[in-house]
Formats: C-alpha cells, sequence, structure tokens
C-alpha cells in the first residue's frame, strides 16, 4: 500500500513540495477545517434517542428527574421527545413523587410501534401545601411510543413528574420554605 501525503499550506515562494508547514499555518488547518466539523457533530440533532425507544425513554426520564416538567419553561426538552398529538398534553401538577433511581427494564419493537417498562424506586409523594405521604415502593410504569418520521415519540407519561430525592427536596425548599423542606427531607432519607 502506497503511503499519500496530503499537500499542506505553507510559507515560502511557492515550491510547497520541499517546504516543512509552519506550525501557525498548521493550527489554521485545524481550526478552519477540523473545528467546524466537531461543532457540528456537538450541536447535531441526531442522536442515540432518536434511533432507540429505549434511549427516547432514558433522555425523558433524565429530564423529569432534574425537574423538567415541573414548568412550562423548562419543559421543552420534555416536549421534543413526545408526539404532536393534540391529545397529550400534560397537566399542571400540584404533585410530584420523589424516586430512589429508575431503572428501563424492557423494550418490545413492533413495526413502527414500541413498548419501553420502565421501574420506578419511589420513596415519597409531594403535593403544593404540605402533603407528604411516604411511599417505599416500586412503580412500574410501560412508555408507548410511535416512530415518527424516522424518529421515536412518546404516546403517554407517567402520572406525576418523578424527581431524584436531591432536586425533589431543593424545589420542595424553593416553593414551600426550609422548615417543611427539612420536613420532606426526612420523608427521602433513606
Amino acid at each position: 500500500m502506497k503511503s499519500r501525503s496530503w499537500p499542506l499550506p505553507v510559507k515560502g515562494n511557492g515550491n510547497a513540495r520541499n517546504k516543512t508547514p509552519h506550525a501557525s499555518e498548521v493550527r489554521r488547518l485545524i481550526l478552519v477545517r477540523a473545528i467546524p466539523l466537531l461543532a457540528l457533530l456537538l450541536y447535531s440533532n441526531c442522536s442515540y434517542a432518536e434511533q432507540s425507544p429505549s434511549g427516547v425513554v432514558a433522555e425523558y426520564c433524565r429530564h423529569d428527574t432534574e425537574g423538567y416538567r415541573l414548568s412550562s419553561e423548562s419543559y421543552e426538552k420534555i416536549a421534543a421527545l413526545m408526539s404532536n398529538d393534540e391529545d397529550l398534553v400534560e397537566p399542571g401538577w400540584d404533585c410530584f413523587k420523589a424516586i430512589r433511581k429508575y431503572e428501563i427494564v424492557r423494550e418490545s419493537i413492533t413495526n413502527e410501534q414500541a413498548l419501553v417498562t420502565v421501574n420506578y424506586s419511589l420513596l415519597s409523594e409531594y403535593c403544593v401545601g404540605g402533603s407528604i405521604k411516604k411511599e417505599d415502593s416500586i412503580d412500574t410504569f410501560q412508555f408507548r411510543l410511535r416512530n415518527e418520521n424516522g424518529h421515536w415519540k412518546i404516546l403517554n407519561y407517567p402520572p406525576f413528574p418523578r424527581l431524584r430525592a436531591n432536586k425533589a427536596v431543593e424545589y420542595v425548599k424553593k416553593i414551600d420554605g426550609s422548615e417543611l423542606s427539612a420536613t420532606f427531607q426526612d420523608s427521602v432519607s433513606e
């Protein structure tokens, strides 16, 4: 196999074959060609989530546990994973569940439809106004998805947002004050 050398821009009298490129020219070449390519890859809309139902659900759960379903300002990332069906509008939630973890346990795909099963390890439920209910249990939810123009989209959502315990405590502290936050923190501690 014959090795091929690629011509690089060099400073000099035009006889590039016998010159070694200056370091500044090599840096410029990298900046001009490599950085735009890297930016394209980083900001591309094509992600694992678009290729796999489990990937979409994992991204949904990650955003949900960060509290994105609690506010219309942050809901955009969740909405991007959902189908555009008009009757798939989430209500404003007055309650949420604090979870220890979630686990995707099963995926099944049939033609353009998919089911992804998630187990949530629940700690407690909190409702605005201070209602706290301890829940040490496993809740199973089955996400339904449909392939829409090459992208898997979620067709249903679990009742109540599900926040990681530390995010749940932060949220309660923000909306109801530190005294109630301490009580809620006790309900999510293991």
